[in-house]
Parts: structure tokens; C-alpha cells; sequence
């Protein structure tokens, strides 16, 4: 749709979601101006696996787990 002059251009709102061990950090990303900032961060109980956005856009689901992919559970030992 062709731009009015008297309507702003709107820059869509993109988000990044970065993990590092357990910690999962929300950025929004400013395309215009090539940058990031910090909206937040939370400690999750393990290292994050994946993550995937609801189709409203509105919740992000996380998995997260203490083993590697494909690994199984972490072992234990008997003695």
C-alpha cells in the first residue's frame, strides 16, 4: 500500500531472544539504526534447548535441560 505523506512510515517492531547457559536475554532490534538494546533477562533452571514464539506473537515457550541434546537424563551412579 502506497505511503500517505501525511502517515509516518512504521518500522515494525522486531524482537531477538539470545541465551547463554541458563540466562535468556530479550533485545529489540532497531533495523533503521543497525542496533540492539536490553529489554531483559531471566535465569531459567538449566541451559535453554529451544525456543519457539506462539503464533499470536504474544508468548515465547522455552525448553530448557542440564543434559546434551540427545543424551537422555543426566546419569547417576550406584555404589
Amino acid at each position: 500500500m502506497p505511503q500517505n505523506a501525511a502517515t509516518p512510515a512504521v518500522s515494525p517492531r522486531v524482537a531477538l531472544y539470545a541465551s547463554v547457559g541458563s540466562e535468556l536475554t530479550h533485545y529489540e532490534v532497531d533495523i533503521e539504526g543497525s542496533g540492539l538494546t536490553r529489554r531483559g533477562a531471566i535465569s531459567l533452571p538449566a541451559n535453554v534447548q529451544y525456543a519457539w514464539p506462539h503464533a499470536s506473537g504474544r508468548h515465547l515457550y522455552v525448553a530448557s535441560s542440564n543434559s546434551l541434546p540427545g543424551m537422555g537424563p543426566p546419569a547417576t551412579s550406584i555404589m
